[in-house]
């Protein structure tokens, strides 16, 4: 990985780090939305928080390697990470304004959550450093449960389960 690369990589851990932090919010004011199921949105919320600071922490791991032991596998185009921060920040306002509530939030939720961004940023950058390794699966685990959980209640709420 060249200079250049490095900055650029390390530039967009910390805005897919941002992403997760925006997540944050927007699962907080689910909460706010939907007292009655307030906790499992806040369990959300804190996981995503958890995960920015894991971002962040596997940012500083590739930059203080300078790169050394790890290979690109994939980035994110910057108009793809901005539609999509546009839109959850459009949700947001939604829930905060009480036109996005109810059911409707687990469905925008399991959107959100099988998007691109939430599903593939886990392929970003190819290692064998364990300490990055270990945070980015830890990363993925709980995605893929919130995933899980997401498929769960929307399911219920259609009537199959």
């Amino acid at each position: 990985m060249g200079a250049m690369d490095l900055k650029e990589i390390v530039a967009e851990m910390g805005r897919i780090a941002g992403v997760e932090s925006l997540l944050a919010e927007f699962y907080l004011a689910c909460a706010a939305a939907c007292p009655g199921d307030g906790e499992f949105w806040k369990g959300l919320s804190a996981q995503e928080r958890t995960h920015a600071a894991y971002l962040l922490e596997m940012a500083q791991l590739v930059n203080r390697s300078g790169g050394v032991g790890y290979t690109v596998s994939r980035s994110f185009p910057p108009a793809a990470l901005r539609t999509f921060v546009a839109g959850v920040q459009a949700n947001l306002e939604a829930v905060r304004n009480g036109a996005l509530k109810d059911d409707r939030l687990y469905f925008v939720s399991h959107e959100i959550e099988h998007a691109l961004l939430e599903s593939r940023f886990h392929e970003l950058l190819k290692t064998d450093d364990a300490e990055y390794n270990t945070l980015l699966r830890k990363v993925a685990d709980e995605t893929g449960a919130h995933r899980a959980t997401l498929d769960r209640k929307v399911r219920a709420i259609r009537g199959g389960g």
